[in-house]
C-alpha cells in the first residue's frame, strides 16, 4: 500500500494506513536504523490487524527533493501497536534497518586462520546470513591468531571486531536487505544551505568538536560537508516529521568516532571441546566442536597442561582436548586438558584415587593411593614403587651405570634370573 503522507513524503507499506501524523528516524554507527511511526488507522482495519503479527513487513519512507525521489528509510516493521477510541483507531509502528535479520540467533564459530583479513572475515560472516558488505577497512590486516564468535549475534560479532581496527560498522537504509558497511560509507560532497541552525559541542578531554545541525535537505551518513572553514563529513542523522520535516546531522572529522577495542566478556573462563588434528612440539590443531564439521583447525594452539609438561604427556591426534579461555581476549586461548569427555562428564564431582595413563603403544602409568606403577608390554617391562617394596622386572637385561660406586640397601634384597647374575657384591 501507498500513502502521500503530504506533497514531499510518502510511505510504502503493508499495513493500510489512512495517515501519518508524524514519525522520527535515527541512523548512526554500531546500531540498526531506527523508526518510529505514528498514525491514523480504519476502524475496519485495526480490527482485521490488531491480533495479527506484521513483524518483517517492509515499510518504506521516501523524500521528494528537487524533483528526484529519496528514499529516507527501507527496513521492516519490528512492532505494532494498535489503540482504539471509540470508532477511531490509531497506530504506532516501529521499524528497523534489514541488517536486524543478522542480529537475532546467538552464534558459536570460530575463526582460525591468521592470515585472514579483517575484510574477509566481515564477507564470511555476511555470507552466513545472505547478507551484503562493503568492506572499507581491514583490506590487509590479517588476524594474526584466532576469534571466537561465543554467544553474539553476527552483528554484535562484526561490531566487535571493527573496533580491533578502532573502527565501527555503518547499516543500509536505502535497499531494504541486510546490508551494511565495514567502516565509514564513502559519501559524495554536498553543500549545507546557508539558512540552517547549528550547537557547537566540544569535548575538553579528547579535544574532539562536532557540530550539531538542523536542516530541511536529505543528506547521507559519510557525506562531505565544508563547514565553517573545515572539511567534515555527516557522522549521524536523525529525522523528525511533525507538520514539518527537519533533519538534524552531527558533523565533524570521522577521527571523532574512532572506537577502543572491545571484548566479549562472557567468553572470559570459558572452556570449547575439539579434536586434535595435528600435533607439532608442544602445539596443538585443535577442530573445535562449535564449528560443527566445518572445515577448521588452522591455527597451532600451546599446549599448557595444568600438571605441567614434566613427563612431555603431549595428547595424540584424534584425542579431545579443551581449549580455554583465561580472560576476555580469546586470542591468548590455551589447550591446557585432555580427557575422556563423556566419562569425565559422568564422574563429574567424584573423588578418584586410582588414576591411570595408557597409550596407543602399551606404555601404561598408575597413580595410586598405595602405589606407583609404570609398565609396558603388558608387564613384560614393570617398576613397581610401593611403601613396602620395590620391584623392578623385565625379560631383557637390566644394567646400572654409575659414575662412582652403587649401593643398594634394604631390609630384604631378592634378585632372581632365568640364567645367571652378575655383578653382585655383598
Amino acid at each position: 500500500m501507498e500513502l502521500n503522507i503530504n506533497e514531499i513524503l510518502k510511505i510504502r507499506t503493508d499495513i493500510p494506513l489512512s495517515s501519518v501524523t508524524r514519525f522520527h528516524m535515527q541512523w548512526c554507527i554500531n546500531d540498526h536504523a531506527h523508526l518510529k511511526l505514528y498514525g491514523d488507522i480504519s476502524y475496519e482495519a485495526a480490527v482485521r490487524y490488531q491480533n495479527e503479527n506484521c513483524s518483517g513487513n517492509c515499510i518504506i519512507v521516501t523524500y521528494f527533493e528537487e524533483q528526484k525521489e529519496q528514499v529516507l528509510f527501507n527496513g521492516l516493521v519490528r512492532n505494532s501497536v494498535i489503540s482504539f477510541e471509540g470508532r477511531c483507531a490509531q497506530i504506532e509502528i516501529e521499524g528497523i534497518s534489514a541488517t536486524w535479520k543478522l542480529d537475532i540467533v546467538k552464534q558459536f564459530r570460530s575463526f582460525q586462520d591468521k592470515d585472514m583479513t579483517y575484510a574477509a572475515l566481515a564477507r564470511k560472516v555476511a555470507d552466513y546470513t545472505g547478507a551484503s558488505v562493503i568492506s572499507l577497512i581491514g583490506k590487509n590486516t590479517k588476524l594474526q591468531k584466532p576469534l571466537i564468535q561465543y554467544r553474539e549475534t553476527d552483528w554484535e560479532f562484526l561490531r566487535r571486531i571493527s573496533s580491533h581496527l578502532n573502527k565501527y560498522i555503518l547499516c543500509d537504509v536505502i535497499t531494504g536487505k541486510p546490508a551494511f558497511w565495514f567502516g565509514m560509507r564513502n559519501g559524495k560532497r554536498v553543500v549545507l544551505p546557508a539558512e540552517h541552525s547549528y550547537d557547537l559541542n566540544f569535548d575538553p578531554i579528547l579535544k574532539r568538536q562536532v557540530y550539531i545541525v538542523n536542516s530541511r535537505n536529505a543528506y547521507k551518513i559519510g557525506d562531505k560537508v565544508i563547514y565553517k572553514g573545515e572539511e567534515l563529513i555527516i557522522l549521524r542523522r536523525e529525522c523528525v516529521f511533525h507538520d514539518e520535516l527537519i533533519f538534524t546531522y552531527t558533523l565533524g572529522s570521522e577521527s571523532v568516532l574512532d572506537q577502543t577495542i572491545q571484548y566479549n566478556c562472557a567468553i572470559s573462563g570459558c572452556g570449547f571441546w575439539g579434536k586434535v588434528i595435528a600435533i607439532s612440539g608442544e602445539m596443538l590443531k585443535i577442530a573445535l566442536e562449535m564449528d560443527r564439521d566445518e572445515e577448521c583447525g588452522e591455527y597451532w594452539f600451546p599446549w599448557r597442561p595444568e600438571t605441567g609438561n614434566i613427563m612431555y604427556a603431549m595428547p595424540e591426534i584424534g584425542s579431545t582436548v579443551l581449549l580455554t579461555i583465561p580472560g576476555n581476549d580469546e586470542r591468548c586461548a590455551i589447550a591446557n586438558s585432555c580427557l575422556h569427555k563423556e566419562e569425565a562428564i559422568i564422574n563429574r564431582g567424584w573423588t578418584f584415587e586410582k588414576r591411570q595413563l595408557e597409550t596407543m603403544e602399551g606404555s601404561v602409568i598408575k597413580l595410586y593411593q598405595e602405589k606407583l606403577e609404570f609398565s609396558r608390554k603388558e608387564g613384560d617391562h614393570l617398576l613397581h614403587l610401593s611403601d613396602g617394596n620395590i620391584l623392578c622386572k623385565t625379560n631383557k637385561r637390566i644394567k646400572i651405570e654409575a659414575g662412582k660406586k652403587v649401593y643398594l640397601k634394604s631390609v630384604t634384597a631378592c634378585i632372581k634370573a632365568s640364567e645367571r647374575i652378575d655383578g653382585i657384591v655383598g
